[in-house]
């Protein structure tokens, strides 16, 4: 194609000059009909021949893009098929990697037996534990806050029973001891037969004596005079508060006994039911 448009450029040039020299020879009559022929025959000889140049030089400007293309896509593709190489290696790696840790498990499984049994043993273990663990907090917890509940006012009606069953134990003893010593006096009695009726009489001699100067009567308790231990057989009376009475006696009334420490009206009112204080 380029050759054709050289060939037609070269004759329409030459045509142009041998017009120019002799207007004859080409059998137009004047040099200005040679130029309004033979110069637009150029001209537009010029303008197919850049016209068929563009698209050419188009496709080979889109040929140089497609084959930089096509470079990149394989630089593209080497980088792939190294990529893959390496993961290629490393999942050779992982499976080498995975069937160690299946014989080492074979092997844990072989030693020790079933795994998941055991497993499951230790688990359960675990629970009961920490179900155990908890339940003794949960008590330990109840336990505090019923004891913080507790007033003031049962714990001195536990003390004042604690008390009582003390001073009950020891008047159990006294009671006790004065039957012993009956059952000794018995015994001696029955040795001594002949002299039962005048020791007899003696006692009761001495016994109407004692009643006639003793104007408390009997099962009392002189609060006056009394010792520590009989001092106890008094109602909310123990060890502490009999001391107390002997170092602040005499007493009067039982509304003189709220001097002793932790009698208070409660306390006197029921010595003063139990009614077997002397103030004598």
């Amino acid at each position: 194609m380029n050759t054709l448009f050289f060939i037609l450029a070269a004759l329409s040039l030459f045509t142009f000059i041998l017009g120019l020299i002799k207007p004859s020879l080409i059998r137009l009559p004047s040099r200005s009909r040679v130029c309004l022929y033979v110069i637009p025959v150029l001209i537009v000889t010029s303008i197919l021949h850049d016209s068929t140049q563009d698209p050419n030089k188009a496709q080979s400007a889109q040929l140089d893009r497609s084959q930089a293309k096509i470079e990149t896509l394989e630089a593209s593709l080497q980088d792939r098929e190294t990529e893959m190489e390496e993961l290629t290696v490393a999942l050779e790696e992982a499976e080498e990697s995975l069937k160690e840790s299946e014989e080492q498990l074979e092997l844990l499984q072989a030693e020790e037996g079933d795994v998941d049994g055991s497993f499951e043993e230790q688990l359960e273990e675990a629970k009961l534990e920490w179900e155990e663990e908890f339940r003794e907090q949960i008590e330990e917890e109840l336990e505090e806050r019923i004891t913080a509940e507790i007033s003031e006012d049962y714990e001195d009606k536990l003390a004042a029973l604690d008390d009582k069953i003390k001073e009950k134990e020891q008047t159990i003893e006294e009671k006790e001891t004065t039957i012993s010593k009956l059952e000794e006096e018995v015994a001696s009695a029955s040795t001594n037969n002949g002299n039962e009726t005048a020791t007899t009489e003696t006692e009761t001699a001495q016994s109407s004596e004692s009643a006639s100067t003793d104007s408390c009567g009997p099962g009392t308790v002189k609060i006056n005079s009394a010792s520590e231990s009989e001092l106890q057989a008094i109602y909310e009376i123990g060890p502490d508060r009999a001391a107390q009475i002997i170092q602040l006696r005499p007493f009067s009334s039982y509304n003189d006994m709220k001097r002793i420490k932790g009698i208070g009206d409660a306390r006197a009112e029921a010595i003063e039911n139990q009614g077997i204080v002397c103030f004598d």
